[in-house]
């Protein structure tokens, strides 16, 4: 099943991320329907997924929407692209939350990705989830773009990629989905300013 006809389902995946795609061959499947709802079932406010995959509205409160999963999916696609997990280089910490919340941080996109694939993955990433492309935009993109194009040259270079793409034990751990005990954000950028404040005046100890 296709991120799309889900969709057109009304549904959203809420735990889309690369590990939960299988591929067969040149065909490739989404996995792990566990926590897929309706869209209009919202209301559960446990979070449960890979953080770098999981939007910044929903971890800053906010319910899952279809919005989520392309979100998702522009993580995955620099995923593939990139042969690199988003953020493999940082703790999944109150510190990444921060970052992605407040500050827009997103995963590096590499300079050679196709200019197309690098505007989907950006508008994917928009920090508005109501400018965020939808499936069918994405599709329409990719196969009548502006400016570029991708031949089947990329098409290949991008399923080699993702084919060999592995994962070590530490990233494996890091990477499954999990229930996430995330504190309310503003609450977060408090504590994070109060701790900064204290150090600056030399009220915590190194």
């Amino acid at each position: 099943m296709s991120l799309g006809i889900i969709h057109l389902n009304n549904l959203v995946h809420r735990d889309f991320h690369v590990g939960n795609i299988l591929q067969n061959g040149l065909k490739t499947y989404i996995s792990d329907f566990g926590l897929c709802k309706p869209a209009h079932e919202m209301n559960d406010q446990k979070i449960y997924g890979v953080l770098p995959y999981i939007a910044p509205e929903v971890l800053r409160g906010k319910p899952y929407t279809r919005a989520s999963d392309i979100y998702s999916l522009g993580i995955i696609i620099n995923t593939i692209i990139s042969g690199k997990l988003p953020f493999d280089d940082r703790s999944f910490d109150r510190y990444l939350i921060i970052d992605i919340c407040r500050y827009g941080l997103r995963p590096e996109i590499r300079d050679e990705t196709p200019q197309v694939l690098k505007e989907i993955i950006q508008k994917c990433w928009d920090e508005n989830p109501e400018n965020c492309l939808t499936t069918f935009d994405i599709l329409n993109q990719i196969r009548f773009p502006d400016n570029s194009k991708l031949d089947y040259k990329t098409i290949e270079d991008v399923y080699s990629t993702f084919v060999s793409l592995s994962l070590d034990s530490r990233s494996q751990a890091n990477y499954k989905s999990r229930l996430l005990d995330l504190p309310n954000l503003s609450e977060l950028e408090s504590e994070l300013a109060s701790d900064s404040m204290q150090i600056s005046t030399g009220e915590i100890e190194s």
